[in-house]
């Protein structure tokens, strides 16, 4: 997986701001959504190792392994899931589908579960790879 960040970035209807970006998955691209506007986030130019992970609240999801550290000290959660806007992610990324210039995510979840799909299927704790920032 990569993720390209394109520096372009918008303030959403509650004030969180997000940057688009692409996510490539082998040879499928998809729209993505990543929290910005101090956030923490995945390193540019850094490679990391993802895994299946069960969250309580969001579902299944991706977890890339790191050790990026929130304003508590504590290693951050940042996963891939489905959004819609950025005040839906702290520091998460989100695949699916942009229409045109609206500042908003669809297909979020199908992509998701598409991503799934080209991973080999979604199993807890599962290594799926590796995700690219640039």
């Amino acid at each position: 997986m990569k993720l390209i960040r394109s520096g372009k970035t918008f303030t959403d209807s509650q004030g969180a701001v997000g940057e688009w970006a692409e996510l490539w998955v082998g040879a499928n691209r998809y729209d993505a959504l990543e929290r910005a506007g101090g956030y923490v986030r995945l390193r540019s130019g850094k490679t990391y190792e993802v895994k299946c992970y069960k969250s309580s609240r969001l579902g299944q999801v991706l977890s890339p392994v790191h050790e990026i550290r929130n304003q508590k000290g504590e290693i951050a959660r940042i996963r891939i899931h489905a959004a819609s806007y950025p005040h839906h992610l702290a520091g998460c990324i989100a695949p699916g589908r942009r229409n045109g210039n609206a500042n908003v995510l669809s297909d979020s979840k199908a992509s998701l579960l598409h991503i799934f799909s080209l991973l080999g299927g979604w199993e807890d704790g599962k290594s799926v790879g590796n995700i690219t920032i640039s």
